[in-house]
């Protein structure tokens, strides 16, 4: 069966649902409408929903019609307590859960995924154990799990040895080969592999001769606009190609070991895009997903710092290291607009790593990094707050991030290049 193409409005009585359904004789079409459950099913169509509210039960939606010219039908269907807010009108694959057998992510044989470790309600504790304990204990647990882990990496650090029938193929994506370096090791060798590969005349041009800088920082871009404009409580915000790929992705649930670092990773592969997509004013090359997987820890190191302000840290590094330009004001930029994604919570996260999805889907060996990580936090995503991602914007937009920090010399650079242009300024009133 097909699943059709829908969007989702509400108002204080009804959810509104626009399905496309074209080339159908409408007078089969058959309804279900009983506790959260919402079926329509007109062959080869099958939509299947499942709401977080009670709909009222009836054998019929309150009113529908049919649009000949647009293909559209157009179903109201009332809600149990009139006035309630439904929320996730947005999130397209938990929407689509009822129609799908849930999975709860069990590892691949094949690719040596290792086993999830279920964590349970935390348990009442006595008087005597204080928070001290407590948080002792997590982090011996912690502790334990990476020690039997070295080698893991991917969304939620649940792989291993994926790459063991790549061959060279690992070196287009990462500096390195994860089943090879321990996750203890590969800080020091991210590290210094970005000192190796800093290119101060490539800095100095675009810092003191490039003119073209100041216009890609004045840019107004049309994916952030329309991000900053998502309205959640609707799932038009999509497009049909956005929409297909929610559609497609599996509905899995997650035991999370940490869910502060997969909120860590997100950001840094958010920053990555947000970069690049400022770098190329707002509109991709065939190079953007190579160079949004090198901007990104995650994406060519398999590794993410434990604290939000070096994680900004190590995103200037590499944005002055690997992209295009490599401007300082640039990366203040892209940070900004980091805040932009961020602050439109999970709809406009979630439609950033559809794009990040689809650049990586045409980009050949890039296809891993979906299957690796992207993939996931699509699906993942889709299950948080939209305070999650609101607060962390919060929080990045107070990072301020200066030259000396980035151990890259840019200080005595800058004063070596201002000293030279003050020279010439002087050479030229003499001649």
């Amino acid at each position: 069966m097909i699943i059709p193409q829908f969007k989702l409005t509400q108002d204080s009585k009804y959810v509104v649902a626009v399905i496309r359904i074209p080339y159908v004789k409408i007078s089969n079409a058959e309804f279900y409408i009983e506790g959260r459950n919402f079926k329509f099913f007109l062959h080869p169509y099958l939509l299947s929903i499942e709401f977080k509210n009670d709909l009222f039960k009836s054998d019929e939606p309150a009113a529908a019609s049919y649009n000949h010219d647009t293909y559209e039908l157009t179903v109201k269907i009332q809600k149990a307590t009139e006035g309630e807010h439904f929320e996730d009108l947005d999130m397209i694959t938990q929407l689509l859960a009822a129609s799908r057998k849930k999975e709860v992510k069990k590892p691949e044989q094949k690719k040596n995924k290792k086993p999830l470790i279920e964590v349970i309600g935390e348990a009442d504790h006595t008087e005597q154990t204080n928070n001290d304990e407590i948080e002792e204990i997590k982090q011996q647990v912690e502790n334990l799990v990476l020690s039997q882990d070295a080698y893991a990496y991917g969304f939620n650090q649940q792989t291993k040895g994926y790459f063991q029938d790549l061959g060279e193929e690992i070196f287009e994506i990462g500096h390195f080969n994860p089943d090879e370096i321990p996750i203890s090791d590969r800080i020091n060798l991210r590290n210094e592999y970005v000192n190796s590969k800093f290119d101060e005349d490539a800095y100095i041009y675009d810092t003191f001769e490039n003119e073209e800088i100041d216009s890609y920082i004045k840019l107004n871009l049309e994916f952030l606009s329309k991000v900053a404009s998502i309205n959640q409580d609707t799932s038009s915000s999509y497009t049909p190609e956005e929409w297909n790929q929610l559609k497609k992705l599996p509905n899995k649930e997650f035991i999370i070991n940490n869910k502060n670092k997969c909120l860590m990773e997100i950001i840094d592969i958010l920053f990555a895009f947000a970069y690049e997509l400022r770098c190329m004013g707002g509109e991709f090359s065939c190079e953007s997903a190579a160079t949004i997987n090198y901007l990104s820890s995650v994406l060519s190191c398999f590794i993410c710092d434990n604290t939000l302000n070096e994680i900004i840290r190590q995103c200037y590094r590499r944005a002055l290291t690997f992209p295009m330009l490599r401007n300082f004001k640039l990366i203040q930029q892209a940070q900004q607009d980091l805040v932009i994604i961020l602050q439109s919570g999970r709809a406009g996260v979630l439609k950033t790593l559809l794009q990040i999805k689809y650049l990586f889907e045409v980009n050949e060996p890039r296809y891993h990094l979906n299957n690796l990580y992207i993939e996931d936090f699509c699906i993942w995503v889709q299950t948080l707050k939209d305070e999650d991602f609101q607060n962390l914007a919060g929080q990045i937009q107070q990072i301020e991030i200066n030259k000396k920090d980035l151990d890259l010399n840019l200080v005595e650079i800058d004063q070596d290049c201002e000293q030279m242009l003050l020279e010439q300024q002087e050479s030229d009133k003499h001649d």
